[in-house]
């Protein structure tokens, strides 16, 4: 079964997002086009400070071609600070859903737990897996749609921009994210060095304000670890 690729709309929100986090504010296309004098109305256009870059999306109704594209490049540039991107939709595969993935939550940290004290480097990856799960499903909430190849920590510091993490969530989570690669390239832990301590109570926590429900009486026994 081929993946579902990445559609025009999620390309759109997705470059919007990337945008914004950088600090650039969205212009209107229609002031954009009085600007250049009528000539030209842009898809989208973005300004942070003196810089406006001015964006078309391919169509493919009607794809321009490379002279349409020169022509427009040149009556964008032709404003000091301004920069004209012609951008296509990319053969990628989109942001998957995690509705399945959450379910498996409480079996994780089950296996987390169990496994603390035999085989250190199972239950680091199996609290992890928690732990992305839900920065995943937290940055939805906010109306984000990460990919499925998005890297924890990238989540984690957009979920700091947005006040959801505090620095020294994010130190644990650093903490926790070599232990992890350190099990995935397959070395042992040193001996002396356990799971991160507070690991397993943020992960918990974490669920609480992702929306993902673990029973109360299995809170109770991860916090026990």
């Amino acid at each position: 079964m081929s993946e579902r690729l990445m559609t025009e709309r999620e390309f759109v929100e997705e470059l919007r997002r990337e945008y914004q986090a950088n600090g650039f504010t969205e212009l209107d296309p229609k002031r954009v086009a009085e600007s250049l004098g009528g000539a030209y109305k842009p898809d989208f256009a973005f300004k942070l400070g003196d810089l406006v870059d001015v964006i078309e999306l391919k169509s493919k109704q009607r794809p321009p071609t490379a002279t349409q594209i020169r022509r427009l490049r040149k009556i964008v540039e032709a404003r000091p600070n301004w920069r004209f991107r012609f951008m296509v939709v990319p053969k990628r595969p989109a942001a998957l859903p995690t509705i399945n993935a959450e379910e498996s939550v409480p079996q994780r940290l089950t296996a987390a737990r169990d496994l603390a004290s035999s085989d250190r480097e199972l239950a680091i990856i199996q609290l992890w897996l928690v732990i992305e799960i839900c920065l995943r499903r937290l940055l939805e909430s906010h109306g984000e749609h990460p990919l499925a190849d998005a890297n924890a920590m990238e989540m984690a510091r957009s979920l700091r921009r947005m006040a959801e993490l505090s620095d020294e969530d994010l130190q644990l989570l650093e903490k926790g994210y070599r232990a992890r690669n350190h099990a995935m390239h397959g070395f042992q832990l040193p001996p002396d060095e356990k799971l991160p301590p507070g690991l397993f109570d943020f992960a918990l926590d974490l669920c609480a304000r992702a929306g993902i429900y673990v029973s109360a009486r299995k809170r109770a026994a991860e916090r026990r670890v």
